[in-house]
């Protein structure tokens, strides 16, 4: 008798154990299954590649159209240092036209 029921708790721990296992494997198996598949963490990557591909392209193009801003403000401020220049040039050409006809 007492060898019986060694027996059959043994054999009930075996199918405790069982169990256990099987919900483990169950419960691996579902965290498995919410897991994104390969081609989807692919794309994943290649979606990030190419966002952050963009973000250099921008921040490139950014900083040229900043340095043709700064040319054209520099070509304008130039521009006005000529003209200046120029309206000056006939002040004084004016000026001496004028003291010529004077004399």
């Amino acid at each position: 008798d007492l060898s019986e029921l060694a027996f059959q708790a043994s054999d009930l721990q075996g199918g405790i154990a069982k169990s256990q296992l099987a919900l483990e494997l169950q419960t691996t198996s579902e965290r498995l299954s919410n897991f994104p598949s390969p081609a989807s963490l692919h794309r994943a990557v290649e979606q990030h590649e190419s966002l952050a591909n963009w973000v250099r392209e921008s921040a490139t193009l950014q900083e040229r159209a900043r340095g043709l801003a700064e040319r054209r403000q520099d070509g304008f401020e130039q521009a006005i240092v000529d003209l200046r220049a120029q309206l000056k040039a006939g002040q004084n050409a004016d000026a001496c036209a004028k003291d010529e006809l004077e004399s």
